[in-house]
């Protein structure tokens, strides 16, 4: 029975020539991952040879930017092309945004075309000397012109002579 090699953080920051720093980095983000790859012996945390070659595989995937000169990790990468692809689908909207709007302006002109062929037909439909016929109208009702003395008797005595008639 062979034992399976085990490497310490120290030994895997030796074979990648970078610091432990940055394997502790390299660790916290590949925490889900490396659950099952990790074993302490005397307190001592060490990484089987599967912890250790996911370790390597994210330094690799680790990808220097041309334009900017600066380091990315695989996640940056990641997010860069998630961004690109929001930039691709904001154009799209924008572009079905452009297209809706010249169909309302379409619309919009059939109905302002619509309304001016009614009115001219409202038009040829009245007569020209056609009167306007003005619906009945009760006539307003008088209000009784009486004196202070009068209005202040009838309002005690009998208030329903003050009403209109």
């Amino acid at each position: 029975m062979t034992k399976e090699r085990l490497y310490k953080v120290s030994e895997i920051a030796e074979i990648m020539k970078v610091s432990t720093t940055t394997i502790y980095k390299y660790i916290k983000r590949l925490k889900k991952d490396l659950k099952d790859c990790l074993v302490k012996e005397k307190g001592v945390n060490h990484y089987n040879q599967n912890g250790y070659e996911k370790i390597v595989a994210a330094m690799k995937e680790t990808v220097v930017s041309a334009e900017t000169n600066t380091l990315q990790t695989g996640f940056e990468v990641n997010l860069n092309s998630r961004l690109e692809g929001l930039e691709k689908a904001i154009m799209l909207l924008v572009e079905s945004n452009k297209k809706l709007s010249e169909q309302n302006k379409e619309l919009t002109a059939t109905v302002v075309k619509q309304n001016n062929k009614l009115a001219r037909i409202q038009m040829k439909l009245e007569k020209p000397g056609h009167k306007k016929i003005e619906a009945w109208q009760p006539k307003p009702k008088k209000q009784p012109n009486y004196s202070f003395l009068q209005k202040f008797w009838y309002e005690l005595v009998s208030p329903e002579k003050l009403r209109a008639y």
